[in-house]
């Protein structure tokens, strides 16, 4: 039995786990939150090289062969390694927990009714959010805006 043959569906079989790690870690995590799996059919592609130096040995191209040959293979190696890897990454990225509501989005920590994350130092983002919306629904000049202080809620609606 040949493995050229195995080493190609291996690798269409690789190049359709990025795709699946990518639609994986959108659906958990959205865009922002899938960093990682973005990468993942780069990766893909990357470890291509890794079939191509193992068609080049099975060709024989690496017998007795000159210095060029070596160090095109040791790019190759190192290219395909290094997509293997970041397709390891990507998986793992997709596969992780969410981050729960209340949680610090750039370590995890359980931020309860802090407004900035003791781990890392990261704002709030609903307290910013908070603050924004209140800095834009805040009474500036007072003139216009419904009841004053001094009048009664049902005079407001008289006139």
């Amino acid at each position: 039995m040949k493995l050229g043959p195995i080493i190609g569906l291996l690798w269409i079989a690789l190049t359709i786990a990025s795709f699946a790690a990518l639609l994986i870690g959108v659906r958990r995590h959205g865009v922002k939150g899938a960093r990682l799996a973005l990468l993942g059919p780069l990766g893909a592609i990357a470890s291509a090289a890794l079939v191509v130096a193992w068609i080049g040995f099975m060709e024989g191209a690496y017998r007795n062969p000159p210095a060029k040959a070596l160090v095109a293979l040791a790019i190759l190696l190192i290219v395909g390694l290094a997509g293997v890897y970041v397709q390891c990454s990507a998986w793992r990225d997709a596969l992780r927990e969410p981050i729960p509501p209340g949680h610090c989005k750039k370590c995890g920590y359980d931020l309860k009714e802090l407004g900035k994350c003791p781990e890392c130092g990261t704002e709030r983002l609903d307290t910013l959010d908070a603050r924004a919306s209140v800095g834009s629904l805040g009474r500036t000049s007072g003139v216009g805006e419904g009841p004053q202080d001094d009048q009664k809620p049902e005079d407001a609606g008289s006139r």
